[in-house]
């Protein structure tokens, strides 16, 4: 029941984010095919769906003559994984909820070095309670801003 139906060309996505979700699309043929007859059946056939979505042969070539070996890859997966399961995930993590407005994008960076961990917090009691252990600077997230229907304002012409 596959449709077949990929990101459009046309849409707002910047083109190294179509590079990006192609080139991972045909690293996963190539994860799923052993056979090399295979895989290049299936990354021409991905080829040729791409091109009736709309996608220009010129931006398509480059990134199908890369060229992804199986072994490598699977590796790169293990290692991964490995990675993953060595981090420990019960340390609490800062994360700082902020509006979305001009005056957050501006002291971003600024907070983000206020909040990193210093040598200072080792000094502070229940320190994990607080930032945890893990060294990494805080995450911060970004409410939604105000939705154009809220903001505009109907207006009645005069009678």
């Amino acid at each position: 029941m596959n449709k077949y139906l990929f990101i459009p060309p046309f849409s707002n996505h910047a083109p190294h984010v179509h590079k990006g979700w192609i080139t991972s699309y045909i690293k996963r043929i190539r994860l799923n095919c052993k056979k090399d007859i295979d895989f290049l059946l299936h990354k021409n056939t991905f080829f040729l769906r791409l091109l009736v979505r709309g996608y220009d042969s010129q931006f398509l070539i480059p990134i199908f003559k890369q060229k992804f070996k199986r072994k490598p890859l699977i590796k790169n997966l293990i290692q991964k994984q490995h990675t993953n399961k060595n981090l420990d995930n019960s340390k609490p993590i800062m994360i700082f909820k902020l509006p979305t407005c001009s005056r957050t994008c501006q002291i971003r960076t600024n907070l983000k070095k206020c909040l990193r961990f210093t040598k200072d917090i080792k000094n502070i009691r229940n320190k994990s309670e607080i930032i945890g252990n893990s060294h990494n600077s805080p995450i911060l997230c970004y409410k939604g801003g105000k939705q154009i229907g809220k903001i505009l304002v109907k207006a009645t012409l005069p009678k």
